[in-house]
């Protein structure tokens, strides 16, 4: 029988160090081995990839808010424009706007998303263009907008937009009035506007 003396030394890997490197064939601890040049290749066109995917992805995902905050034709936005041509004549002249009477009225339409933040502050004048009034479907010069150029003129018909809960006058030296039936609610001056006004029948501009 085999007998033990002392402990057992743990297994060692080996490997023969090569002439010149010591005296002789003498024993030494292997020591790990480098990756291969082409393994580094690999890995850094993976890498590369991976990022390209992530960026395409990215930009797929942000294409729709792209779109919206740019305004571009949505498929509720025309169903609304042939809706209004349907029941009110006009000729659709941008995604969003109608005209009658080659351009004396133009009704623009205003997406939900810009009706919800619209801040209450918004100025008189400061969306109506100038040498025109305006008058808005929502209180505070928001919503919907019907824009008119001529004057004198008597305009009675909102239609296209519902109501007229905000007028804004910003024709360089004209009055502009709103009345319901036939009861004088709003005098606007140059530069001015009715930011909530109810009840309008039809406004006039002198």
């Amino acid at each position: 029988m085999l007998e033990a003396h002392g402990p057992i030394s743990p297994p060692h890997r080996w490997s023969i160090m090569s002439p010149g490197s010591a005296s002789g064939s003498s024993l030494a601890h292997a020591s790990p081995a480098a990756c291969p040049p082409e393994t580094d290749t690999r890995n850094m066109r993976l890498l590369r990839t991976t990022l390209a995917a992530a960026a395409l992805t990215l930009l797929a995902l942000s294409t729709p808010s792209i779109a919206s905050a740019q305004g571009l034709p949505t498929d509720a936005m025309q169903a609304r424009v042939d809706s209004i041509i349907a029941t009110h004549g006009g000729e659709q002249v941008a995604w969003n706007e109608i005209s009658w009477d080659q351009g004396a009225v133009v009704a623009t339409l205003s997406p939900e998303s810009e009706v919800s933040s619209r801040s209450i502050s918004a100025l008189a004048a400061g969306n109506c263009e100038s040498g025109r009034y305006c008058a808005y479907s929502r209180i505070n010069y928001g919503g919907d907008k019907l824009t008119f150029s001529a004057c004198p003129a008597t305009n009675t018909s909102f239609g296209a937009i519902g109501q007229a809960r905000s007028i804004s006058n910003n024709r360089g030296s004209s009055t502009v009035r709103a009345y319901a039936g036939t009861t004088l609610k709003n005098t606007i001056s140059t530069g001015s506007g009715a930011a909530n006004v109810t009840g309008i029948t039809r406004i006039t501009c002198s």
